[in-house]
């Protein structure tokens, strides 16, 4: 696609096709730009970085917030019985609800924590110990 001069009305659609959800690509598309020139924009004018970043932003957070929704609210999907709708039931995901959780309280939810020793070694522990005071008392008898 062949660049098109720059403006701000051009800027404009390919901020709001990026809040939208729509990849870079697509964005540069939609505001007449090539994919290319957008991150050269990117690299050479600040306040194009600045409004790019706070578009994808915006995005994730919508879509964080439709995650906490679909988590804690559900989302209805119809029942069908021979063929015909004979109901609803809401639907929670708790996979959705477990991403969250460790997204906002990794120190409590997240899945491994790494244990370290006195000034970030390894953890001594009660056997490791007592092999090395047995291999000390062992090596004082051999010496003797």
């Amino acid at each position: 696609m062949p660049t098109c001069k720059r403006t701000q009305r051009r800027d404009n659609r390919f901020f709001e096709a990026l809040e939208a959800g729509f990849g870079v690509g697509e964005s540069a598309h939609r505001a007449g730009y090539s994919r290319r020139s957008t991150y050269d924009y990117r690299d050479q004018d600040e306040d194009f970085a600045r409004r790019w970043e706070e578009a994808i932003e915006s995005h994730v957070e919508a879509l964080e917030i439709e995650a906490d929704r679909r988590a804690s609210v559900g989302v209805e999907e119809p029942v069908f019985y021979k063929g015909k709708e004979c109901g609803r039931v809401r639907k929670y995901s708790d996979n959705l609800l477990m991403f969250r959780l460790k997204a906002l309280a990794p120190e409590k939810y997240r899945e491994r924590r790494e244990l370290t020793g006195k000034d970030g070694g390894p953890i001594e522990t009660a056997v490791s110990f007592t092999c090395m005071v047995l291999e000390a008392i062992d090596g004082q008898t051999r010496s003797k």
